[in-house]
């Protein structure tokens, strides 16, 4: 080995190498440098060590630095990319599971503008009571299902049609509390997941490539709820004997309340109406 080459090697001997790569680290090692050539250089001495400065070893020194900023740099989008979205929607999701009544007002693609109330158990996150109202001038009917009953009312006609209790109302209403979870699960596994931060909400684009949706739901950023909620992008219908979700005919949720009272007798027969008993009762 030249003694150039061993002067040099014993300069960097001298130095602190810090194995955190930082823009202060990388100005301190620097100044290192320079003072630990102009303190044990003369200027004869200066001019053996430039081939040396080409060595193997530095060159080898200068890479590892560089791959290591690099590796930095890609941990830094990992989290900024990855792991905030993930933590904002699993909020989101926490504070949705403890919420036992939702007043929703929406629109679907045919049946218009609608409002319907729910009332969850917490303790088994099943759906107790429900109330759905079309809030178009030409649909009357107000659709009810509890534990006791389920029936329909006719506001022009003050009539009322009572089946027995069961579920199938229920199951054709969207729980939009169970909505949200899943829409998130699909964008996880096969999708895409933005955050863009307001003043007083933040905004999720969630995108499923399996559903080929995409929506956009407004969050409040205090109590990580949604507020609204828009279906930007839905596949286009097609023809079959199936009936489709509510998830598939969904255009927008714009009004989302949470832990509201109900009405008094919300779930209940309006006084003086016509009761009519049916042994099989159909939701339309």
């Amino acid at each position: 080995m030249l003694e150039s080459e061993k002067d040099f090697e014993q300069y960097l001997s001298d130095l602190d190498f810090d194995d955190q790569p930082c823009p202060r680290h990388r100005n301190q090692l620097e100044q290192q440098l320079r003072q630990a050539f102009a303190e044990k250089t003369s200027a004869a001495a200066g001019a053996d060590l430039l081939p040396a400065i080409k060595s193997a070893r530095f060159l080898r020194l200068a890479a590892a630095a560089v791959i290591m900023i690099g590796l930095i740099g890609g941990l830094f989008w990992l989290t900024s990319q990855s792991s905030q979205p993930a933590y904002a929607v699993a909020d989101t999701i926490a504070a949705m599971r403890k919420v036992a009544t939702l007043h929703v007002i929406g629109q679907f693609q045919q049946a218009g503008k609608i409002e319907w109330w729910m009332q969850i158990d917490l303790a088994t996150s099943e759906l107790e009571k429900l109330w759905v109202a079309s809030l178009e001038p030409d649909n009357p009917i107000v659709k009810v299902s509890t534990p006791e009953m389920t029936f329909s009312y006719n506001r022009q006609t003050n009539v009322a049609v009572v089946g027995r209790p069961d579920q199938t109302l229920k199951q054709l209403t969207l729980r939009f509390d169970k909505f949200f979870e899943q829409v998130v699960n699909e964008a996880l596994q096969n999708g895409s997941i933005e955050i863009k931060p307001q003043d007083k909400n933040f905004v999720l684009k969630i995108q499923t490539q399996s559903s080929q949706r995409q929506y956009e739901f407004v969050v409040d950023r205090q109590t990580k709820l949604p507020i609204r909620m828009t279906c930007i992008k839905s596949p286009p219908q097609t023809d079959s004997t199936q009936s489709p979700s509510p998830a598939d005919i969904l255009k927008s949720l714009d009004r989302i309340y949470y832990n509201q009272t109900p009405p008094d007798g919300l779930f209940q027969i309006p006084p003086g109406a016509t009761i009519v008993e049916e042994e099989y009762f159909e939701v339309p």
